[in-house]
C-alpha cells in the first residue's frame, strides 16, 4: 500500500526488470561481474524481491544503488529494451531504502 501511495511502483518495476535481466542469463551475470571488478566493487550478484518477503525488497534496491555505475556501463554496451531508473527515481529509492532499513532491525526482536 505504501510503495503504491507513495509512487514508488515505477522505480520498483524498473529495478525488478533490470535484475531479472541478470537473474535470467548467466552471460550477462558475467558481463555485470566485470563491470563490478573494473570499478573495484565487490562482485555480488542483484537480488530480486519476493512479493511475500518485504525485506527482499530493500534487499533489491540496496544491491541496484550500489551497483548503479556498473548496471549503467554494463547495459550501455548491450542490445536491451530496458530502462534503468532516472535520477529522480534514484532518488526515490534512495529515499525508501532509508525509510525501510530500520523496519529491518525492528522485525528480528
Amino acid at each position: 500500500m505504501l510503495l503504491r501511495e507513495g509512487g514508488f511502483d515505477g522505480a520498483l518495476a524498473k529495478c525488478r526488470k533490470v535484475v531479472g535481466h541478470f537473474k535470467h542469463s548467466p552471460a550477462n551475470s558475467d558481463e555485470l561481474n566485470v563491470q563490478q571488478a573494473s570499478l573495484g566493487q565487490v562482485q555480488k550478484p542483484l537480488v530480486q524481491d519476493v512479493p511475500t518477503r518485504w525485506n527482499s525488497t530493500l534487499e533489491m534496491i540496496k544491491h541496484v544503488m550500489r551497483n548503479r555505475n556498473a548496471l549503467y556501463t554494463t547495459l550501455s554496451q548491450q542490445k536491451h529494451n530496458l530502462a534503468l531508473p532516472t535520477n529522480a527515481e534514484y532518488e526515490k529509492l534512495a529515499k525508501l531504502e532509508k525509510l525501510l532499513e530500520p523496519c529491518r532491525y525492528d522485525l528480528q526482536r
